[in-house]
């Protein structure tokens, strides 16, 4: 997905504004730049963005290399100890969910329905009690807790992400207001989010136990993830499913395409930005990976997420 990481020019146009803030529905942030650019011309990405990200450039310009490192982890301390309260409930800065989910995520109406409209796709499919085990896999900055919290479905949920500034966040503005959600930090490699992480072998095994979970959301997880990884990964679903549990994800499927391809070039509207920006899967080999795990495609829905995403509804038999 297109981030604030990925822009690096002092201002934008319309059009390129509109492939970075492509799921907007023209509310909140979005609708006040694009107001703004319909005239033609820049606007300066400063009254997009919060100006913590410009300081932030203009320090990188001084430091010594070796000093950005432990400078960057007490900016990111800084910048990010406060919270937003939507309706009682904290949500991330506004940079901080640009930089996790997009520039569209940092209007706060726009986050939170988001994270409501996350939530009600998993309410809508099963029925979630204070019993439900939920496992999380890729929670980032927690939206789909907060979604379940906003509507009131209290579960017992494992949010687990191998960005462990996330983790902090969500531990000190979730955690400790409603125990029974967790997160923890898994430091494993991704070449995109984590380059310096554990490496991921064949023996790989999430901490969790064989057939814990009722239900494991995977969304937007396989999207930025090495092929010879998901393979792991979907392992790991049919693991720690339980028989009859579900699986909720998004992937980049098409079917006359090669098995796998990363940031296929005419693809999607935005540029493809860095390593494992895009990840698509010919959608028969994909099913085939799923079958050889117990998981059968339960509901499909192409492309119906962000853009050009898939949604797989899989059970585990």
């Amino acid at each position: 997905m297109a981030s604030l990481a990925n822009c690096s020019a002092s201002a934008v146009t319309l059009t390129e504004f509109s492939r970075l803030s492509y799921l907007a529905d023209a509310s909140g942030v979005s609708r006040k730049c694009a107001s703004q650019l319909s005239g033609g011309g820049k606007i300066p990405l400063g009254s997009i963005i919060q100006p913590s990200a410009t300081l932030r450039s203009v320090a990188r310009g001084f430091l010594p290399r070796p000093l950005r490192p432990p400078v960057r982890r007490l900016w990111w301390t800084l910048a990010n100890r406060r919270a937003t309260y939507v309706g009682g409930l904290a949500v991330p800065s506004r940079e901080l969910r640009a930089m996790m989910c997009g520039l569209p995520y940092a209007d706060d109406a726009f986050f939170i329905t988001s994270a409501m409209s996350l939530a009600r796709t998993l309410v809508n499919a099963i029925e979630v009690t204070r019993q439900t085990r939920i496992v999380d896999v890729g929670c980032g900055v927690g939206r789909l807790a907060m979604g379940l919290l906003l509507q009131r479905r209290e579960a017992t949920y494992l949010g687990m992400d191998s960005h462990d500034r996330y983790i902090w966040w969500c531990r000190r503005y979730i955690q400790r207001k409603h125990p029974s959600f967790q997160f923890e930090h898994i430091d494993v490699e991704n070449e995109r989010y984590n380059p310096e992480g554990k490496t991921i072998g064949e023996d790989f095994r999430l901490p969790i136990p064989d057939g814990y979970a009722d239900v494991v959301h995977f969304w937007g997880v396989l999207t930025n993830m090495a092929p010879k990884h998901m393979l792991i990964y979907v392992s790991e679903i049919g693991r720690i499913l339980r028989k009859g549990g579900t699986a909720f994800l998004t992937a980049f499927v098409e079917e006359q395409v090669p098995t796998w391809s990363i940031n296929p070039s005419d693809y999607v509207s935005y540029p493809c930005v860095g390593p494992l920006h895009v990840v698509r899967y010919q959608q028969s080999y994909l099913h085939s990976v799923f079958t050889s795990h117990s998981l059968s495609v339960k509901a499909y829905s192409y492309q119906t997420v962000d853009e050009k995403q898939s949604e797989f509804h899989l059970e585990k038999r």
